[in-house]
């Protein structure tokens, strides 16, 4: 019946672009950058306040920083790109690093792939320098970023910060001794 209407034809064929749409929607905004609801943007009878004070695209950066923090020069970002962003953060880390730190974790916790979250563990070095090894809220993005490497095999890669840390963590344990990280422990049998 060629020219009559069929809704059931025509409901089967939106639900099937509709569920494309979505797919690619999600697929595209692998990060969360884009509000997944209309309720995200403000439209709607409850909007919410936003949940972040960090850009939009923040992740994204922190996945980016990640790259050039672990290869500065094998990442392919651009150190203008990473400096822009170092400036217009301090002030926020520097006037309230609680919730900073507090905000940065909650938002590394939909990190996929390792590299935004080894970002927020090296911005950690970047915002307060040593004095992030003091700072409670800021152990557990460090100690991410240690997992980081050594979960691929990269313990004698460590920086400096990541060392002592490392050697914190292995003196809180009892009875471990400190060994360098990567190091397989070797038992002589008499």
């Amino acid at each position: 019946m060629e020219g009559v209407y069929s809704p059931s034809l025509t409901s089967a064929r939106s639900w099937a672009v509709a569920a494309r749409l979505l797919a690619k929607e999600l697929t595209d905004n692998r990060y969360g950058d884009q509000p997944s609801c209309p309720s995200d943007t403000g439209m709607g009878l409850f909007s919410r306040a936003p949940r972040s004070p960090f850009p939009a695209d923040m992740l994204r950066w922190l996945d980016r920083f990640g790259r050039f923090s672990f290869d500065p020069m094998g990442s392919g970002v651009e150190t203008d790109e990473i400096m822009d962003r170092l400036g217009s953060l301090y002030e926020y880390a520097t006037s309230d690093p609680d919730g900073f730190i507090g905000e940065l974790s909650a938002l590394v916790q939909r990190d996929r792939g390792g590299f935004a979250t080894y970002g927020a563990a090296s911005l950690m070095w970047e915002m307060y320098s040593g004095e992030a090894l003091r700072m409670p809220a800021a152990l557990p993005l460090i100690d991410a970023g240690i997992e980081f490497k050594l979960s691929r095999g990269l313990g004698a890669m460590l920086t400096g910060f990541q060392m002592e840390r490392f050697h914190q963590l292995l003196l809180e344990r009892k009875g471990s001794p400190p060994q360098q990280p990567g190091a397989e422990q070797s038992t002589i049998e008499s």
